[in-house]
């Protein structure tokens, strides 16, 4: 023998045997790596939850209800279906009118006009379907309202109601057409 250094014959096999490792992985760490995978799925769902929890996300609490300004002077109260950059879909609406008359027992008032809250249902001869889709750019902004509000209480008092649709006093509604009148025949003289 000489002083020199053998080198591995790498003829047969091009990599040296301390370098190999077995490329199937092992049943465990498989597990472990499908555990992994699933626990990150679920946190950043969990987080994109968490994010739009406040009622304006896909997420959005059906519990909650919100407020919706609109810049014709509309106020719109619901639970927020879905928004996103170009509307705001709510749902299980009720909105804010100026009653015209003050209620039997009060006195007028021009400080302070009376406020009923209508559902949009039960309120509306063409009975629409319990939600209504508003442009962003007619939204002047939002309110998420508090469980304790008065509006709040109202609006689950009214919403533990059936909202059957509007319909008119029978005095009011439209006529049936009748026939045009037939001009009698004339008795020739």
């Amino acid at each position: 023998m000489t002083g020199r250094a053998q080198t591995p014959d790498l003829r047969n096999n091009p990599v040296p045997m301390e370098m190999q490792t077995d490329s199937t992985p092992s049943p465990r760490r498989t597990l472990w790596i499908v555990v992994a995978l699933v626990a990150a799925v679920v946190i950043v769902v969990e987080g994109i939850a968490l994010l739009t929890s406040n009622g304006d996300g896909p997420f959005a609490s059906k519990q909650v209800w919100s407020a919706v300004f609109v810049n014709n002077n509309q106020i719109f109260f619901g639970h927020i279906k879905s928004n996103n950059s170009n509307e705001l879909d709510l749902v299980n609406v009720y909105y804010l009118q100026a009653a015209a008359t003050p209620p039997a027992g009060t006195q007028a008032s021009s400080a302070s006009p009376a406020l009923t809250i209508n559902s949009l249902v039960g309120a509306q001869i063409q009975c629409p379907k319990d939600e209504v889709v508003i442009n962003r750019t007619d939204i002047l902004y939002t309110q998420t309202l508090q469980a304790s509000s008065f509006v709040v209480s109202r609006l689950n008092a009214l919403s533990q109601t059936p909202q059957n649709c509007f319909q008119p006093p029978a005095a009011t509604a439209s006529p049936v057409a009748t026939a045009a009148p037939t001009p009698s025949p004339k008795a020739k003289p």
